[in-house]
């Protein structure tokens, strides 16, 4: 009789139930994960590809064996397409905990992302020029080779990442969203980036309708709304919906009456209908105007309305940033986004994540 560990806990489950029995459930999925991130962190030093990684996936489909001239060497994170990468803070996330783990190991560094749209049009180079064209990438196996670092801890991203480093090919290219340097994103992301003429100017008009001092309240409802594509498919019915609107809109006026004299009050939201719902309840609360897509889920919109809602997102984290406080709203399945906890730490303003 061969034993299958996935049936038995299933079973103990259902006989046994309750909360100390989820807790055995939780280990036994999370040592498998664990397991297989260890197992992967030991194929990308020995420079192998672990069965079930995306590595090999982009690997068979991207790249060869023929030989080709090498331009540009180091490391590069890739935001090509080739995988969904995530949104926005995802992506730079990935991005800057990359470049501090190359520039430890004194490699050079580059970003290609022409995912949606090319970064260039929105964050421009400070410190050195990061660029990289898709002409400079070799997908040439005797040049170059694929890591994927996709959707784990910060921890066993750190371990793959290293593992990575430890012995580069000429040009390695990233595909990650590692969330490893918590604490350093202030440091690191002036390094790398500054707004382009064009976002600079939305931000300083702005700022001057919101003020020099504010707080933002920030809300994260998936699906829930029905009016955004995301991963989660939920959607409430109509008048839950509106329920919950109310909830959140009330908790928020709740809040904001403890702010100083004289300090505005910004919301942002991945759902246009609660954005609409809450301005028409407080004209008074500040909301960037422009459409709202998942960057990496909406490709086939017009080119101008990728533009109208990539432009919004870039706004409104970095409004974010220059805010005094940062509030996270979380109730009733809205899911706690890693955007305003991103944004707060690059730009040093209190965060506080309030769940009711």
């Amino acid at each position: 009789m061969q034993l299958n560990p996935k049936k038995i806990v299933g079973s103990l489950g259902r006989r046994y139930g309750g909360h100390k029995f989820q807790k055995v459930r939780k280990a036994y999925y999370d040592s498998i994960r664990i397991s297989k991130d260890l197992i992967g962190t030991v194929a990308v030093f020995l420079k192998l590809k672990a069965p079930w990684s995306l590595d090999k996936d982009v690997d068979k489909k991207l790249y060869h064996d023929r030989e080709e001239k090498v331009t540009k060497t180091g490391v590069i994170c890739m935001l090509d397409g080739a995988i969904y990468h995530g949104g926005l803070t995802d992506r730079l996330r990935g991005i800057l905990t990359a470049y501090r783990e190359s520039k430890k190991k004194g490699l050079p560094f580059y970003i290609l992302w022409n995912d949606s749209f090319n970064l260039s049009d929105y964050l421009l180079h400070t410190t050195f020029d990061w660029r990289i064209s898709e002409e400079e990438i070799s997908r040439s196996r005797k040049n170059s080779r694929v890591v994927v670092i996709d959707d784990m801890t910060p921890r066993q991203s750190l371990w793959r990442m290293r593992a990575a480093l430890l012995s580069p090919p000429r040009q390695l290219h990233l595909y990650t969203n590692a969330d490893s340097a918590i604490g350093e994103y202030a440091e690191l992301f002036p390094k790398l980036f500054r707004p382009s003429k064009r976002l600079q100017d939305a931000i300083d008009r702005h700022k001057q309708k919101l003020g020099d001092n504010y707080w933002v309240f920030t809300t994260r409802f998936l699906t829930l709304l029905g009016d955004f594509n995301d991963w989660s498919g939920i959607v409430l019915p109509d008048e839950e919906k509106e329920r919950l609107m109310k909830k959140v809109a009330n908790e928020i006026e709740f809040l904001s009456k403890g702010r100083p004299e004289g300090t505005g009050i910004m919301v942002t939201s991945d759902s246009r209908s609660f954005l609409e719902y809450i301005k028409k309840g407080n004209p008074d609360l500040y909301v960037v105007e422009g459409k709202i897509r998942h960057i990496d889920l909406d490709k086939d919109a017009s080119p101008e309305d990728l533009d109208d809602s990539t432009m919004k997102t870039f706004v409104d984290q970095l409004l974010i940033m220059g805010a005094d406080k940062v509030v996270r709203m979380r109730t009733e399945g809205m899911y706690a986004s890693g955007f305003a906890r991103f944004a707060a730490e690059v730009g040093k303003a209190e965060f506080i994540d309030h769940i009711f």
